[in-house]
């Protein structure tokens, strides 16, 4: 019986190996994606959360530089999943999102950041309630970036 390829677009870690990591490897990333294989897990938006724009654009940097190295890294992890730091900061709105980080959408962070991840950021979750969040979005749609609303508190408005 041949089993299915599956994709999921919200991987943040894998096998006990974290992807926010500082200290990721790309032998640590190999292990992750050898498991995800092992599970059908074939295709995945490898995603990072919250945290400073430097520390995010250096993993994205980190982890396109283990993709180049690595074939199975590079066609597993098809594109990068951004969560934050343009959420709600509220209590019971961000989870595990440090609030002091959260900020409102800058694009020229994320083109920072973009940059870093070789152009292939293709998801990223905002809370819509952020003054210039509408502006943000439509230039991020503009590329080809899917938008996620999500960690919010905005009305249905």
């Amino acid at each position: 019986m041949k089993l299915p390829s599956l994709f999921d677009l919200q991987v943040n870690g894998f096998g006990g190996i974290d992807f926010q990591s500082e200290k990721l490897t790309c032998s640590d990333l190999r292990k992750a994606v050898d498991t995800l294989h092992e599970r059908c897990m074939h295709r995945i938006f490898l995603t990072l959360i919250t945290n400073s724009v430097d520390a995010l654009a250096e993993q994205f940097a980190r982890i396109e530089k283990y993709r180049a190295m690595d074939s199975k890294v590079a066609e597993t992890i098809v594109g990068y999943h951004l969560e934050g730091p343009y959420l709600c900061s509220q209590a019971g709105f961000r989870g595990t999102h440090p609030e002091e980080l959260m900020r409102p959408p800058n694009l020229e962070e994320f083109l920072r950041l973009q940059r870093a991840a070789n152009g292939n950021i293709r998801l990223v979750t905002i809370a819509p309630e952020w003054k210039g969040s509408a502006e943000f979005i439509a230039a991020l749609t503009t590329q080809g970036v899917v938008i996620s609303l999500g960690h919010t508190d905005a009305s249905s408005a």
